[in-house]
């Protein structure tokens, strides 16, 4: 079996990660961002000069961390499926070569 089925299956695997992290965690932070900075602003007893800055950059580390993370599984979960069912293809074309 030729090894460029896994590489096939490890590419799946990144461009489903890639494709969760980049949409979840832009969905997440355009939906939220400016809530968390209001919110993390407001209760702060003497506000820094640039609160917001600060405490958007803090979500956006956090969100995106989380969202690879997560990606990291998705990605890791599909590309083990693809290459589980490009295995089973070659097994069942080619019943000889089963160990």
């Amino acid at each position: 079996m030729s090894p460029l089925k896994y590489v096939w299956a490890a590419l799946i695997g990144f461009a489903a990660m890639i494709i969760f992290v980049v949409s979840a965690a832009f969905l997440i932070l355009w939906l939220t961002t400016s809530r968390v900075v209001a919110h993390s602003c407001a209760h702060m007893p003497t506000p820094i000069n640039d609160c917001g800055g600060w405490s958007a950059l803090g979500w956006v580390v956090t969100v995106v961390a989380g969202c690879a993370a997560v990606g990291l599984f998705i990605g890791t979960f599909v590309g083990t499926m693809v290459g589980i069912s490009f295995f089973r293809r070659h097994q069942r074309l080619n019943p000889t070569t089963a160990n």
